[in-house]
């Protein structure tokens, strides 16, 4: 694991753009703690829908989305530039948990992984709840646990739009 100021290379998989915000462009090292960076093409691209009349709208078949579809159907993705025309946003209701220390966590429905996200903060606050996390290795397995069973459990959700939810 590198620490603060160690170097780590991605150049073999700073290939898509979304990574290359990751590394310093100029040596390919990841970023190291305290580093400033600019995402010049995210300034960019929200400067341009604050200046459309679209607004919302704007990047739903622009050249900021067909860029991401290709990437993303280069890493297996399935989206297509129809399912951007045809989003439209929703009000939903958001998934919400009673914590213990009368925490609440609230987290976005599916399609999202929220319920996912909701599920593995549970298990972990009921480790926090018996005493049962510290700063070891034994909880970090549970982290890692929480996790798997977590999203193992994400391909029974789908989106409500999409599919017949069953309890």
């Amino acid at each position: 694991m590198a620490t603060s100021g160690e170097h780590r290379t991605i150049a073999p998989i700073c290939t898509f753009a979304s990574r290359k915000v990751l590394s310093n462009p100029n040596t390919t090292h990841l970023l190291k703690v305290g580093d400033k960076f600019h995402n010049r093409k995210l300034a960019e691209t929200l400067r341009k829908i604050a200046g459309s009349d679209k607004k919302g709208r704007f990047l739903e078949s622009g050249y900021e989305i067909q860029a991401m579809v290709k990437e993303l159907r280069e890493l297996g993705g399935v989206l297509t530039l129809k399912d951007f025309e045809d989003f439209r946003a929703q009000l939903e209701s958001p998934v919400s948990v009673l914590l213990s220390r009368d925490e609440w966590l609230f987290t976005t429905p599916a399609p999202t992984s929220g319920a996912v996200l909701a599920f593995v903060v549970s298990v972990l606050d009921r480790f926090r709840r018996e005493g049962l996390l510290a700063d070891d290795e034994l909880s970090a397995h549970r982290l890692v646990e929480a996790l798997k069973f977590g999203f193992a459990r994400r391909f029974q959700l789908g989106d409500p739009d999409s599919f017949e939810i069953k309890e």
